[in-house]
Parts: structure tokens; C-alpha cells; sequence
């Protein structure tokens, strides 16, 4: 078990980074639009299905 001593000794420059690394809080809003609707789905991963000319109306298509 660590002493006190050591304990202080690591803890109080842990605590200082972590107030240095302190973040403001975002002051500008950010809407997001995540659609739930329309996603195809397809079991697997093919690199073929990446092309934006892939045709995809077979696959099922589910809701969130």
C-alpha cells in the first residue's frame, strides 16, 4: 500500500493537470438531425457496397 506521502505527492500534480486540462463549455448550439427512418440493412460487410452506384433496393429497410 502506498504511503501518505506518495500519495500526496502524486495526487497534487494529477490535480493541477487535470484543472490546466479544463475545457469551457461550448457557448454556440449545435443542432443535429439524426434521420430514423429509411435505413437499409444488410447483414456482412462488402467492399463493394461502398460504391455510390451500389444498388441497394433489395436490402430491408428498417426504422429507429
Amino acid at each position: 500500500m502506498p504511503s501518505v506521502s506518495a500519495s500526496v505527492c502524486l495526487g497534487l500534480p494529477l490535480a493541477l493537470a487535470l484543472r490546466a486540462a479544463h475545457v469551457q463549455p461550448l457557448t454556440k448550439q449545435v443542432e443535429i438531425y439524426l434521420r430514423t427512418d429509411n435505413w437499409k440493412l444488410q447483414r456482412g460487410d462488402k467492399p463493394s457496397w461502398a460504391a455510390s452506384d451500389f444498388d441497394d433496393s433489395m436490402w430491408e429497410t428498417v426504422c429507429f
